[in-house]
């Protein structure tokens, strides 16, 4: 049982140090997919945090030109 536990937990180590060495290898190449996506991702919420911070003057402005 213990051999059983022992072999299960250095493939779980493994396969650990496979997935780390993939996104290490991924985020350090630029023209990566996973860098595109977040680099993406970035921007989005960029443009989110832009759009909100313009939201507010947008209606004040049509709330003056009503009244």
């Amino acid at each position: 049982m213990i051999e059983f536990i022992l072999a299960a937990v250095i493939v779980i180590a493994f396969i650990l140090f496979g997935v780390l060495i993939f996104i290490w290898i991924q985020i350090n190449s630029s023209d990566s997919r996973l860098v595109r996506i977040i680099e993406n991702r970035i921007r989005l919420n960029n443009i989110h945090f832009d759009i909100d911070r313009i939201k507010p003057l947008v209606i004040e402005e049509v709330q003056e030109d009503i009244i």
